[in-house]
């Protein structure tokens, strides 16, 4: 018997977690959803999700949830059962950014590397807020940009022929057997290397 009815709300509120990094804006989260900040915080990212690092919760049947064990009374009911059975859990987490400052370089894995890393370092037990820790959790990372503002975004590397170039116009001797090395082997296995 499914725990979500017919007659339970189609709608729930969720109470999102709100990441402070360096890079986020003190005031555009305030400003835009009547958010308290009375410390002048940056407020980089809003999280609407089911991820351990930062789950929304929500009130339901006067108990307070995590989304995560909200889902999990009745997958099938709460996520569709396609995406239970496809995904088993929320497939995405939803993010809103305050880019006050530029972001650091984000590389994201495929679905396969994210998962063997992800297993990999659960193995070496590295706990998930140790610094040394890759992969926080076993997805890739697919993003989409909609900006609500101005914004500037760098999506890519340069050709393997402009990183080739870019690095005979430095012309750093120390360098040169790595550029060799590359210029033999043009592809991502000879740039890794």
């Amino acid at each position: 018997m499914s725990v979500v009815s017919t007659s339970s709300p189609k709608f729930l509120k969720l109470n999102n977690p709100i990441k402070n990094y360096a890079w986020g804006c003190a005031d555009l989260l305030p400003d835009l959803f009547d958010i308290e900040n009375k410390d002048a915080q940056p407020l980089a990212e809003v999280w609407m999700g089911a991820h351990p690092g930062g789950s929304s919760t929500l009130t339901y049947d006067e108990n307070e949830l995590t989304l995560a064990d909200f889902i999990a009374l009745d997958k099938p009911a709460i996520l569709s059962s396609m995406t239970d059975k496809h995904f088993g859990e929320l497939p995405y987490l939803f993010k809103i950014l305050t880019a006050q400052k530029a972001l650091s370089i984000q590389v994201h894995p495929d679905k396969s590397t994210a998962q063997q890393g992800f297993q990999r370092e659960q193995a070496q037990g590295i706990d998930l807020g140790d610094f040394r820790r890759n992969y926080k959790d076993a997805n890739h990372k697919p993003e989409l940009v909609y900006a609500l503002s101005e914004f500037q975004a760098m999506n890519g590397f340069r050709s393997f022929e402009s990183i080739i170039d870019n690095f005979k116009q430095v012309n750093i001797a120390q360098l040169n057997p790595w550029l060799q090395a590359f210029e033999l082997d043009v592809s991502p296995k000879g740039l890794e290397s």
